[in-house]
């Protein structure tokens, strides 16, 4: 399991204010921006570099993208694992 998100804040860091507040404001938890984060980063990474619409605009690397899809499915083992002893993933 990847260690927990840190969220560093600077007082007059603008960006750090603007995640306070919407953390605070939406109420979301952190598990749900890990989940967002890296689920879509790595389903991403798959279909940039294996669907080939993105070979014109980028270098692509099929091993990478094939590694990104694997990883997507195996980052549903987490929440998997999570809920099998919560209720809620949240």
């Amino acid at each position: 399991m990847s260690p927990p998100v840190k969220l560093y804040a600077y007082a007059v860091a603008p960006s750090c204010r603007r995640v306070r507040m919407y953390l605070a404001g939406k109420g979301v938890g952190m598990w749900s921006l890990r989940a967002d984060f890296n689920r879509m980063m790595n389903v991403g990474g798959c279909f940039q570099h294996s669907s080939g619409i993105f070979a014109d605009r980028m270098k692509t690397f099929p091993d990478f993208g094939k590694e990104c899809g694997n990883r997507a499915v195996r980052f549903f083992e987490v929440p998997d694992r999570h809920l099998s002893e919560n209720q809620y993933l949240v």
